[in-house]
């Protein structure tokens, strides 16, 4: 999967600098190919201009949409661009932005930014549980929790177990990221991992743990790393290198 440019803050204030080119950009997102009628799928339209936002009325059945009528905007109050904003805002801090900074940066009630926080961050949840990795993927567990004293390490700890993968490009820069707690680190697990989250096909590394080897049966290029590289592998792993350690 095709990694998007991303827009610096310069970019992004120049792009969507109106509620017009705001409106512009979801018209392209929504009909990249023209006006199509949700209901009966015709292609023309009247543009009724007396609202806010224009209303698109469909020449063959009447049907009246806009283009924010099944999106997280509809119905909203807010300008698009405030809303604009608080995607980007919240789209590029890692540490998580706050209701209380949306409501003070963008000048609004804060009800309305916990709104907006919320719906932004359930679309954003649902669109990266529809990505699925491909091309060459690292896979590895690991466990979470502080150990039972007296208890025992690694793949037999009582910790929780969580499973990490990450795509990376030609140049092995990490693209996107997959992880989830686990049961165990049983073959039928790892391949119900895979089944879900990761392309057929597609190339994955991992230890030599014997339960990494059910994935070659359903159809990916497995490539083991032996033992005498595990260390460098759990070094250069999604775990330790993507993962923030608190």
């Amino acid at each position: 999967m095709a990694k998007k440019e991303a827009m610096n803050l310069i970019q992004f204030q120049k792009a969507f600098q109106t509620e017009e080119a705001c409106h512009r950009h979801l018209m392209k997102m929504k009909w990249p190919d023209g006006f199509c009628c949700p209901k009966c799928q015709h292609d023309k339209a009247y543009e009724i201009t007396t609202r806010k936002l224009p209303l698109f009325e469909c020449v063959r059945c009447r049907h009246q949409t806009t283009v924010i009528a099944g999106t997280i905007f509809e119905k909203t109050r807010t300008d698009l661009v405030k809303w604009f904003w608080a995607i980007f805002l919240i789209a590029h801090d890692k540490r998580g932005v706050s209701a209380t900074y949306l409501s003070e940066e963008l000048g609004i009630a804060y009800q309305t930014a916990w709104t907006i926080q919320h719906k932004v961050r359930k679309a954003m949840g649902e669109r990266d549980a529809s990505y699925t990795l491909a091309g060459i993927v690292e896979l590895d567990d690991a466990f979470f929790g502080a150990p039972t004293e007296g208890g025992k390490r690694g793949r037999g700890t009582e910790q929780t177990p969580v499973l990490a993968a990450v795509s990376l490009d030609r140049k092995g820069a990490p693209q996107y990221v997959k992880m989830k707690v686990i049961p165990n680190v049983k073959g039928k697990t790892l391949v119900d991992f895979a089944r879900h989250h990761i392309e057929p096909g597609a190339t994955i590394s991992s230890d030599a743990y014997s339960s990494y080897r059910k994935l070659a049966e359903e159809g990916y290029d497995h490539q083991p790393l032996e033992m005498a590289a595990h260390h460098d592998f759990q070094r250069q792993s999604l775990y330790w290198r993507y993962v923030p350690w608190p």
